[in-house]
């Protein structure tokens, strides 16, 4: 039985109980390929959810996605996934990306109970797509991608260390 098949019947609108895994964060989160994120420099928001320890990610979201195809991050998704990618639901969440020195904020569409796998992979790719800040003197500047220097294709992602409703996004090279 595919994920898909067995996790069905949680839409965004779905309040029962997870059927979800628990992600827990682990040292390989704060640091992946030796580089820190110490190079975020927003603060952690206040959580959205009392007990943060009990927030669970969709199976399609969670490192390491072992089924394919893996979602390529430079090109606009080929579905939208209503399915809620937390639960509980949450209004929004952050993600952070070793190669990425700005965080992704991630708020849920006006149609649904909380932040969907769907939004999490539109509001990746649009992110993305937009221009890097111009450095000084600079007239123009490439776009975020250009950042993941060829690593498209997403991975998953892990709790971050960085605050209860952040997780580290994983990708690798095509």
């Amino acid at each position: 039985m595919s994920w898909s098949s067995q996790y069905s019947g949680y839409s965004a609108t779905s309040s029962s109980s997870s059927p979800y895994t628990s992600v827990s964060a682990s040292p390989s989160s704060s640091h992946i390929n030796g580089a820190a994120h110490h190079h975020h420099h927003n603060p952690p928001l206040p959580p959205q959810y009392p007990d943060v320890r009990k927030i669970a990610l969709h199976p399609s979201l969670t490192y390491p996605v072992n089924s394919g195809p893996f979602f390529d991050v430079s090109q606009p998704p080929t579905y939208n996934d209503n399915q809620l990618a937390t639960f509980p639901a949450l209004p929004s969440l952050a993600i952070v990306c070793p190669d990425l020195p700005w965080p992704i904020v991630v708020f849920r569409n006006e149609q649904s109970g909380g932040v969907t796998v769907g939004d999490i992979h539109w509001a990746i790719y649009h992110f993305l797509r937009s221009p890097a800040p111009a450095s000084r003197g600079s007239r123009s500047s490439p776009p975020r991608l250009a950042f993941l220097q060829g690593k498209v294709l997403f991975k998953g992602l892990t709790k971050s260390h960085i605050g209860s409703e952040t997780w580290t996004m994983h990708c690798v090279s095509a």
